[in-house]
């Protein structure tokens, strides 16, 4: 008797165990897993099941896009002469997507931890996307307009007068809407596992992006540091050490610049930049001409175009351009971006085993 109450013991022990095991198991799949953060923005976490949820979702978009240009492929004649370039363009365009598709896993992380970052700001500056903002971004990108589009005047001109066209008509109409609306976030969810809710959160986030952007851009300054710059490009570091040979025993830059630079757009002009700010320049080339005295000619120095030999001519700060300020306020958003992610609060723990696996676009696959 007493063995076999060992025996029984044994066996409720070894229970005991693969029960715990098992349990484990499921603790880290079911929670552990799916709750752990991918990043972290400022002490809030991006947890991994979001992150594979939204991923499942771009490679859908991005899968969706592809069978649409191979659809179009399949429409084209091989044999016609005429549809050549277009048969080339859709392929090219089918291998960007190709391509965008294989990167989407890492770039999501990226695209979550950046939407983090602007909640965050916008929060700070009491920026906010009210539900019914929300719902108008919807209806337009599924193309309904609740009011038609002011009318807008076109010059015609063979008499050089003007003439206002009619309006197009709203392309849907509320009901088509809402039809098309519905099937798509039906077809969303089944395919990703995205709930509608949390898609009408990736428009929100959009809204809250460009109306970040818009309130950066007003921030941006109306004068920026500037040089005023020549510069004489060439293939080799050699030849660009010739150039400055050349330079020290006294011919002119400008000379030079027309004799032998390969920038057609300025040799013309003695090498001639013109006045930028920061950010205009790839960044060798504008470290160089920033880091000069007005007057020194700096080099060589390399950027993916070639070889440059640089001449400041000015260096102040000044009034920018209307194409350099809208420039930078178009760039205001991504400038400010690169800036955040830097900072102590962002940590990316991304590794390529947290993402959703290819197989299949099912939800949780």
């Amino acid at each position: 008797m007493i063995q076999v109450r060992r025996i029984w013991i044994a066996l409720a022990v070894v229970g005991v165990l693969v029960i715990g095991v098992l349990g484990f198991g499921a603790y880290q799949e079911l929670i552990a897993k799916p709750n752990a953060p991918v990043a972290m923005v400022n002490g809030v976490p991006i947890r991994t099941s979001d992150y594979q949820r939204r991923v499942r979702y771009e490679r859908w978009q991005l899968q969706a896009q592809a069978a649409q240009l191979q659809q179009r492929q399949a429409q084209l004649d091989p044999e016609a002469e005429n549809q050549e370039s277009m048969a080339q363009f859709l392929n090219q365009q089918l291998q960007q997507i190709q391509a965008q598709i294989s990167q989407v896993p890492r770039q999501t992380v990226q695209e979550m931890i950046d939407d983090e970052l602007v909640r965050q700001e916008a929060e700070r500056r009491g920026i906010t996307v009210s539900d019914e903002e929300l719902q108008q971004e919807i209806e337009e990108q599924f193309g309904y307009h609740r009011t038609l589009p002011t009318p807008t005047p076109t010059l015609v001109t063979e008499t050089l007068s003007l003439a206002t066209p009619v309006p197009n008509p709203t392309s849907v109409t509320l009901e088509q809407f809402q039809r098309a609306y519905d099937r798509y976030t039906e077809m969303i969810e089944e395919q990703t596992g995205t709930s509608e809710a949390q898609l009408r959160e990736v428009f929100r986030d959009a809204l809250l992006r460009q109306k970040l952007q818009e309130a950066l851009a007003a921030e941006v300054p109306t004068e920026a540091e500037q040089v005023h710059a020549r510069h004489i490009l060439v293939k080799t570091k050699e030849e660009a050490q010739q150039v400055l040979d050349r330079l020290n025993k006294g011919e002119g830059f400008e000379l030079l610049a027309q004799e032998l630079s390969t920038d057609e757009s300025t040799k013309d002009d003695g090498g001639d930049l013109g006045w930028f700010p920061r950010g205009q320049m790839v960044p060798a080339f504008e470290k160089s001409a920033f880091n000069a005295e007005v007057r020194e000619v700096v080099g060589p120095t390399q950027t993916s175009f070639g070889w440059h030999v640089i001449k400041v001519e000015g260096h102040e700060v000044r009034e920018l351009e209307a194409g350099a300020l809208r420039l930078q306020r178009s760039q205001a958003l991504q400038t400010w971006l690169a800036e955040a992610r830097s900072g102590e609060g962002v940590e990316n723990l991304w590794s390529p085993d947290m993402a959703p696996s290819t197989e299949g676009a099912q939800r949780g696959g």
